[in-house]
């Protein structure tokens, strides 16, 4: 929450750009984690294990569903219906369409701007939570290149890069897809560094097919 804070500051109140502040706090924060692990990883102990907590976030299951698997459409449930049934949810994607449409329409933008950044701050470190209870461990360079996979996702899912529309059932289904790609790619025997070049295609040619529909329906619409 506090480094989301952080990078709201930046974004709302200085004027930083959200994709360079977003990614200055990456590099930042990784930076510090190396620094703090000293590249050693933690490995969680047999009494951690045990523990309640442990379990319910990540680390068990429930009905031989993984419990992080559970969080994650929980979150799906809430953030749909708050994204697509509350005027809040409107505002999000008035403002991440066009911010300067939304200000002028009354729409509290840097307000808006600064709570999605610390939302985002919070789901970033629950996941983080998550993954490190499933996996069992967790060090310095956990979540590398993660970033290029989110992107991936959510342009696979429908979501538009330049923002106001996003799609959460469709970028669910992007991660898993991309998930299934990489375990293909292991059975194959393929080096795992290539995964992060099939992840860029993916990006690339999700973002042109997208731009090229763009113009196709904005080209069809001034027809009529």
């Amino acid at each position: 929450m506090l480094i989301g804070m952080m990078n709201g500051v930046f974004v709302a109140v200085i004027g930083t750009p959200s994709l360079l502040a977003t990614l200055g706090s990456l590099f930042l924060f990784q930076g510090i984690g190396y620094a703090a692990t000293s590249g050693f990883s933690f490995t969680a102990t047999k009494a951690v294990r045990q523990q309640f907590t442990y379990n319910l976030f990540g680390g068990g299951d429930f009905c031989q569903v993984n419990t992080g698997l559970i969080w994650v459409l929980l979150i799906l449930v809430v953030l749909h219906l708050l994204m697509f049934a509350t005027p809040l949810g409107n505002r999000i994607l008035a403002v991440g369409g066009d911010w300067a449409s939304s200000f002028s329409r009354g729409i509290k933008v840097n307000r808006i701007k600064f709570g999605v950044l610390v939302l985002s701050g919070i789901l970033a470190a629950f996941s983080g939570v998550l993954d490190a209870a499933f996996i069992g461990y967790a060090d310095g360079s956990f979540g590398a290149t993660m970033e290029l996979s989110s992107i991936a996702a959510a342009v696979l899912g429908g979501c538009h890069l330049a923002g106001g529309r996003i799609s959460l059932l469709g970028t669910l289904l992007g991660a898993f897809m991309l998930r299934g790609i990489q375990s293909f790619l292991v059975l194959l025997g393929v080096q795992p560094q290539w995964y992060i070049l099939v992840a860029g295609l993916i990006v690339v040619l999700a973002s042109l097919a997208d731009r090229s529909l763009g113009r196709f329906a904005l080209g069809t619409a001034r027809g009529k």
